[in-house]
């Protein structure tokens, strides 16, 4: 009886140890199985942050202002009004928002804009709005207008005035 209590409890001992054992194990499993749908689902955000990082860069939105390309993206845009008398003025760029990763906290990146006025004389309606996706179409970053005025204004023609009309809009290049 003795021995047979002994085997009894021994394996009742075996049993309980194989429980415990067997709920660590499917802890760790429940766990490696948690651990591997956040692996994949930080997988997937990355792939798509970096779909989305090419598409930015292809548009001219990720990097630092090129003002120089900005230059010549103005003189191709101009193309759109020959004859228009196309001035522009570049402001220095300023940030309008520092985005952090909300990880570290530290800095990830910033969105900086490069205001930009043009003006125009001569010009129709059509061909300044064709100007505008010219410039917007260049991949220089988002183009933003943040206002446009048209007006009468006059050049001197010969011995007098002519009357034209005159365009006028304040654009923000976010990038």
């Amino acid at each position: 009886v003795v021995v047979a209590g002994g085997i009894a409890y021994w394996a009742h001992a075996r049993h309980a140890y194989a429980q415990e054992v067997q709920q660590i194990a499917q802890s760790r499993l429940q766990r490696a199985s948690t651990e591997l749908a956040e692996a994949e689902e930080a997988r997937v955000r990355l792939e798509d942050n970096l779909r989305e990082f090419e598409s930015l860069s292809k548009s001219g939105f990720v990097g630092a202002p090129d003002r120089v390309a900005l230059i010549e993206a103005l003189d191709l845009a101009s193309q759109a009004v020959p004859g228009a008398n196309l001035r522009w003025s570049i402001s220095p760029p300023r940030l309008i928002e520092s985005v952090t990763d909300l990880k570290t906290g530290a800095s990830a990146a910033e969105i900086q804009s490069t205001p930009m006025r043009l003006e125009a004389d001569s010009v129709h309606e059509r061909e300044w709005l064709d100007l505008l996706a010219r410039l917007s179409a260049a991949r220089m970053g988002q183009l933003r207008v943040q206002s446009c005025e048209w007006g009468a204004s006059s050049l001197p023609y010969g011995p007098g005035t002519v009357s034209v009309m005159r365009s006028l809009c304040d654009v923000l290049w976010i990038h």
